[in-house]
């Protein structure tokens, strides 16, 4: 079992089920993220309301209060000081069991260099019910626990092999082709297989299948693995680089006593979610439910969720969010930056150009490829050849089939890379439900759907799938840099020189450490 007090106020949840939970390994789910610059951030939230034919909630109550007590800058408690990074030992190193090559992290100290919590992060962590537990990762990319952590990490999901690409084909045709033509488009991949793997367990029957069908699982069994695996291999939280995946559940009090225990402790442990219980009409509950929307998304996504309210009508809420901010491996420099044209759909638009080195050239039928290095990750930069149409790569799926594959057949090698590329804000917000429906995934939208593992109470069902993403690319990284140069004499010559504009409208790809596609977007208008 996971994290702190599970579900302990939840309708009929047993003292021994909360007993248990509080004997789990406790970890604080909220911390202020320190990174010196970035030159990269993005940030996406879905979530699923989820509505019943139960008797209608009662009208506004202008004292109905949220569960939690709201924390105000009189009454929160003083911030403890960060404790110092202690200095490297001799000692030897821990030995793994080799059923499990995570079990040594055990002997870090997640808290030791966080910076200290926020009244807001302690407003959520006091009001959470259950609270997610996060993975203990060693917080600073220098120290040699980082590495033996994502190589244990690695090896422990090595005979993990199932083939995501067919979902990852699908959605971007689907959900980058969803809005209006010749528009900024975006969406994250792995923000929706969570909110769905999440949906999935709360299903059963043709519900369940047909979510099962669309992520690429036999099982429910499967799934969780693989949920879990996308989550650790993208949880970084470090110096260089921040790659938070994140979820929460939003029960409404009124309704709790009909949901299963079981299901929400399958949310809470197998996917991390924390599990808040409130009054949905209550405003201070809203309110709450917009500090973890902001919180978990670092703020790139506020005018939106600032318009979010919950329904009292609601059973719950599930909630997944990914919150990324990454530096450049090789940083542009602002003082080569120029106005340049930009040669939109709908007329030429000046807007500013990077201009720096990439790391990889790729060069196939229609379309060219360059791969620029973030820290522990990468954004594939496609362009489509004069006379290619951007939506018909979008929808063949060849510009992705590249980048899954890593592109080792398409690449140039020895090529010097003069990458030309505008600085760049998209941001949108889609409904999925339409596109989901046309993906398979019917059943959840109807008043016949089967939630029965959630609930026995009839009629529920998933009234909408709300999806926002932000993607913001300029020219920041970090304020110091360092590396080791051992040239070796007797290389192959550069045999290419590319002059690779983005002056046009392009696709993006982000890609995680283990290649997961994070985030997907068109950019037909850089400056928003």
């Amino acid at each position: 079992m996971n994290s702190t007090d599970k579900l302990k106020a939840l309708g009929e949840i047993s003292p021994e089920y909360v007993d248990s939970a509080a004997k789990a390994g406790r970890r604080r789910p909220f911390r202020a993220f320190a990174i010196a610059a970035a030159a990269l951030a993005a940030a996406c939230g879905a979530f699923f309301a989820v509505r019943a034919m139960l008797p209608k909630a009662p009208a506004d109550d202008k004292t109905a209060h949220t569960d939690a007590t709201p924390v105000t800058a009189e009454t929160a408690e003083p911030a403890a000081k960060p404790t110092p990074t202690p200095e490297p030992t001799d000692e030897p190193e821990p030995t793994m069991d080799p059923n499990d090559p995570l079990a040594w992290i055990v002997n870090y100290d997640p808290n030791a260099t966080h910076a200290p919590e926020t009244d807001r992060q302690k407003r959520l962590r006091d009001g959470a019910e259950a609270a997610a537990e996060l993975p203990a990762v060693p917080y600073t990319i220098l120290s040699e626990g980082y590495n033996k952590y994502y190589f244990a990490l690695r090896q422990k999901y090595a005979n993990s092999d199932t083939d995501l690409a067919d979902f990852y084909k699908r959605t971007a045709a689907e959900f980058l082709l969803a809005g209006e033509r010749n528009e900024n488009a975006a969406y994250s991949p792995l923000n929706i297989y969570m909110a769905l793997a999440m949906m999935a367990e709360t299903a059963g029957g043709q519900t369940r299948q047909q979510v099962l069908d669309l992520l690429g699982a036999d099982t429910i069994e499967e799934l969780r693995e693989q949920a879990n695996k996308l989550f650790l291999m993208n949880y970084y939280d470090n110096d260089l680089m921040v790659s938070i995946p994140a979820a929460s559940l939003w029960v409404n009090s009124r309704f709790g006593a009909a949901l299963k225990k079981e299901a929400l402790g399958r949310l809470s442990g197998d996917h991390h979610a924390s599990v808040y219980k409130g009054d949905m009409a209550s405003p201070e509950f809203t309110e709450l439910f917009r500090d973890w929307m902001n919180e978990n998304t670092g703020g790139l996504l506020e005018d939106q969720i600032n318009e979010m309210e919950l329904s009292p009508e609601e059973l719950m809420r599930i909630v997944s969010s990914i919150y990324f901010r990454v530096c450049w491996l090789d940083k542009f420099s602002k003082n080569n930056n120029t106005e340049e044209l930009f040669h939109s759909p709908t007329g030429d638009e000046s807007v500013t150009f990077m201009h720096g080195g990439g790391n990889a050239f790729y060069e196939t039928e229609g379309f060219s490829v360059v791969k620029k290095d973030l820290q522990d990750a990468g954004v594939w930069l496609v362009l489509p050849d004069e006379g290619t149409s951007l939506d018909e790569l979008v929808e063949s799926g060849r510009a992705l089939d590249l980048v899954l594959s890593g592109g080792e057949e398409a690449r140039v090698d020895g090529a010097i890379i003069h990458l030309h590329m505008p600085k760049f804000d998209v941001e949108t917000r889609l409904d999925l439900r339409e596109g989901l429906m046309r993906l398979g995934v019917k059943s959840c939208f109807t008043t016949d759907a089967d939630f029965t593992p959630l609930t026995d109470a009839d009629g529920v069902y998933v009234s909408s799938v709300d999806h926002g993403v932000r993607v913001i690319a300029d020219e920041e990284g970090v304020s110091a840099a360092a590396y080791v140069m051992l040239p070796y004499a007797g290389a192959m010559p550069p045999q290419r020189e590319v002059e690779f504009t983005l002056d046009r409208p392009f696709m993006f790809v982000i890609t995680g450490a283990d290649g997961t596609p994070l985030f997907m977007g068109t950019v037909y208008h850089p400056a928003g």
